[in-house]
């Protein structure tokens, strides 16, 4: 199976499906931030990169493509931005690049992934118009069947992310009907909540360890039993198998601080959705609070927010030469990229032999 990972990021939808079951003859994908294609091409070496996507159309070396992801720029659709929507010009108007993709190709399925503010910018219209454009693909009869559904990777882990997941059919390929998926999918047990918590922050007996951002929490000492100290020790990337020596955490409701202005609360036991564009300075970003002490979330959290293996997003393979990301760039890259346990679910509904 020939699969073309468009708008890559970070590989979300690429590790999702084949964790679903999915194997890949050969894998192109298509990126332009040189920190995602570095990225990428870290993670997965036999990948071949094909360049910006309003290139592969005329890429000679692509000659069929069987499946087909992409999550297009959110960025004038988003809440938080300014909601120009899918107009020409704007960057979430490149959807109109991968229609022409599908258009040539015309893959058996496709997943393609957008932000919940799609929905209502520009009163509605442009959500009708995603749709329209992805089945009719401009010509006088539907080339697709599309499912849409709105997902949320609370589901799955502690981050309010809530996303617009379309699949698309190609007519006659007699391929199966995937959406509804609800939250029982995700195998989740109401009230679980905090143990999933402690997973994200304290997997692997660390969390994030050795890190500069990191700083002292409380012991939530009802999961870890009687302890001497009101802090945990310094956070360890070992520690062995005795839970009673590895620092827990509690996350609560918080309020932002104004010497921490542009931080954002965490309700509820929930991450809210990660931003796709954090500053240096923290703001915009999720924050934890323990008494007086407060720190932000570190890029190694962030990944496994997004249900990313440890460490996914801190090298790339820049000209060659393996190099260390910045963490800053590791946010970015969290930010924008999709939660992979979604795409698994996606995926698990689509997968069967054979596909082509």
């Amino acid at each position: 199976m020939i699969y073309l990972d468009g708008f890559s990021g970070y590989g979300g939808f690429h590790l999702g499906l084949e964790r679903a079951g999915f194997t890949f003859d050969k894998v192109y994908y298509s990126e332009i931030n040189k920190y995602a294609i570095a990225n990428y091409s870290y993670n997965f070496p036999n990948s071949i990169y094909a360049g910006s996507i309003d290139t592969i159309c005329t890429n000679e070396e692509i000659k069929n493509i069987d499946f087909f992801t992409f999550g297009w720029p959110c960025q004038d659709n988003s809440i938080a931005g300014k909601r120009k929507g899918q107009t020409g010009g704007t960057r979430s108007g490149l959807l109109y690049e991968a229609v022409k993709i599908l258009n040539k190709f015309k893959p058996r399925n496709f997943i393609a992934e957008n932000v919940l503010g799609l929905l209502s910018v520009n009163e509605g219209i442009d959500i009708v118009e995603s749709i329209r454009v992805l089945a009719y693909l401009n010509e006088s009869c539907p080339q697709y069947d599309i499912e849409m559904q709105l997902l949320n990777t609370r589901w799955v882990l502690p981050q309010n992310r809530e996303r617009l997941y379309f699949v698309g059919h190609l007519r006659g390929s007699g391929s199966r009907q995937i959406f509804p998926i609800d939250e029982n999918s995700s195998r989740t047990i109401k009230g679980t909540t905090d143990t999933a918590i402690v997973r994200c922050l304290t997997a692997g007996g660390h969390s994030g360890g050795m890190h500069s951002g990191m700083t002292l929490l409380r012991w939530q000492k009802k999961d870890v039993g009687v302890v001497e100290s009101e802090f945990s020790p310094a956070l360890r990337a070992s520690g062995g198998t005795d839970i009673r020596k590895k620092p827990m955490v509690r996350i609560g409701t918080y309020r932002t601080y104004k010497e921490s202005n542009g931080l954002r609360e965490m309700k509820d036991n929930i991450c809210p959705a990660l931003s796709s564009r954090p500053r240096e300075d923290g703001s915009g970003q999720p924050i934890i609070q323990e008494g007086d002490i407060i720190r932000r979330l570190t890029p190694l959290e962030w990944e496994r927010f997004q249900g990313l293996p440890d460490n996914w997003t801190e090298y790339g393979l820049f000209d060659g030469e393996i190099k260390s990301i910045s963490d800053t760039r590791r946010y970015s890259l969290c930010g924008n990229g999709v939660s992979v346990p979604i795409v698994e679910m996606i995926g698990k509904k689509l997968y069967r032999e054979p596909l082509i």
